[in-house]
């Protein structure tokens, strides 16, 4: 299982229109929705984004974690098109005094997160900045996505790491076909933990 929990969909979506800052909005929204690290989010400039013919941002090109791995691209979904900031530079920049403009760092980048988190009333030692991560992968569960879904969209070299999703999963998914023929050959009792199993008295 992921080391942290992840947010529903209803407290994403509370998350993002509590910002009133259209870069927080977006870091949160590359955080919670494309499943970005904070180091993937800093590293983004106008040069990433992939425009079509008529100049509409459609694809965002993802710089690998720790510059070892093969950069990837994706997709950007047409709610978040107009977070995009159209000045050349880094996608998410500072806008303190001091440093105004600057690229932010994945330091400060979670601090953000951190923040926006602690004012929506959604902090707690199990829900994180990186939280946000884990959100988008069950989120994209929900939603009927397999593991090989999640490792693409999560960008994990190693499908080991993948299969920390596998308990989350094994809760949205119908039987598959070895335990269908396993329950015809060995039937079980229902699963107690289901919300519909009640006890039969002796």
């Amino acid at each position: 299982m992921p080391k942290k929990d992840a947010l529903s969909a209803l407290d994403l979506r509370r998350l993002l229109l509590s910002a009133e800052s259209p870069r927080d909005k977006l870091i949160l929204a590359l955080a919670g929705i494309l499943g970005l690290r904070t180091c993937e989010i800093s590293r983004l400039s106008q040069n990433h984004i992939v425009r079509d013919n008529e100049k509409v941002p459609v694809g965002i090109k993802i710089i690998g974690k720790g510059r070892k791995q093969a950069d990837q691209a994706m997709l950007i979904p047409r709610e978040l098109r107009h977070l995009l900031p159209s000045s050349p530079g880094p996608l998410v920049i500072s806008h303190r005094k001091q440093s105004l403009g600057s690229r932010l760092s994945p330091r400060s980048i979670q601090w953000i997160i951190a923040q926006h988190l602690a004012r929506a009333g959604l902090a707690s030692t199990r829900i994180t900045p990186h939280s946000l991560r884990h959100t988008a992968a069950r989120i994209a569960l929900d939603q009927g996505a397999d593991l090989e879904r999640i490792r693409v969209f999560l960008r994990h070299k190693d499908p080991a790491t993948t299969l920390a999703y596998l308990q989350l999963l094994a809760d949205h998914l119908p039987p598959s076909t070895e335990a269908i023929v396993a329950q015809a050959v060995l039937p079980l009792p229902p699963d107690p933990r289901h919300a519909a199993y009640i006890p039969l008295r002796r």
